[in-house]
């Protein structure tokens, strides 16, 4: 099906690099960034100390979300 809309409209929709997968902290990401795993920090741009959680792949930072479970900013950023 996915071929025929392809054909179709003359162009690729890049599937692939738009798939998502679940992941088990954030419900569902860009499966290009979903990391092999969470590490937690915190954010040094201002005073405040905001948590975060930055997804690790390959030893490279891929995602960044904010901590919920952190009590200065509670999951926002």
């Amino acid at each position: 099906m996915i071929d025929k809309i392809k054909d179709f409209l003359g162009f690729d929709i890049k599937e692939e690099k738009f798939k998502l997968s679940s992941d088990e902290i954030f419900g569902m990401i860009a499966d290009e960034k979903k990391p092999d795993k969470w590490v937690f920090s915190t954010c040094g741009y201002c005073g405040v100390g905001c948590g975060l959680y930055i997804g690790v792949k390959d030893g490279k930072a891929v995602y960044t979300k904010g901590n919920p479970k952190h009590f200065v900013n509670q999951g926002t950023l």
